[in-house]
């Protein structure tokens, strides 16, 4: 009968001396602090959003200030889009910042590819809907910390250790 203490032992061949049997440690590398700080600005940002999707489906004057101050119809617009659209583009947003702000605390690899797929996206689309420069100067500082703190060396070996 082996006892409890034996039972990570093996014996050498005679069966004399105790050889201790090897053990696989896995080990996990913690997640950077600012991977964690950029998953939950990410998904506060979305938070809010949501907040402001249900203030306007359920608060008609909202909606309808919103459409007199004329915020899509910018006259320097390189394209023009329907209000309609631009809030289909920022619910598809939300929804991409959701899973990948969620992945990004769970350090999964592709997340960090679709936030910066889709933030590039987003820069070319507000340029484009606004023709601001402005406007794009005020987006593009978070685009550039975003992209150093989740390419960054820390982040790397985070995203590979998974």
């Amino acid at each position: 009968m082996v006892h409890e203490a034996e039972r990570n032992f093996d014996s050498d061949s005679c069966g004399h001396r105790p050889i201790k049997k090897p053990t696989i440690e896995v080990t996990k590398t913690k997640r950077p602090f600012e991977i964690t700080s950029l998953a939950i600005i990410i998904l506060l940002l979305a938070a809010i959003k949501i907040i402001s999707y249900a203030m306007l489906l359920f608060i008609p004057e909202v909606w309808d200030n919103l459409i007199s101050l004329g915020l899509h119809e910018s006259e320097n617009a390189l394209i023009q889009f329907p209000l309609t659209v631009h809030y289909l583009i920022s619910g598809i947003s939300t929804a991409i910042y959701i899973v990948s702000g969620y992945a990004l605390l769970r350090a999964r690899h592709w997340s960090r590819l679709i936030l910066a797929t889709w933030s590039v996206w987003i820069l070319l689309f507000s340029f484009l809907t606004t023709g601001s420069f402005p406007y794009l100067a005020l987006k593009l500082p978070f685009f550039i910390i975003m992209l150093i703190v989740l390419f960054s060396p820390r982040a790397n070996a985070y995203f590979k250790a998974e």
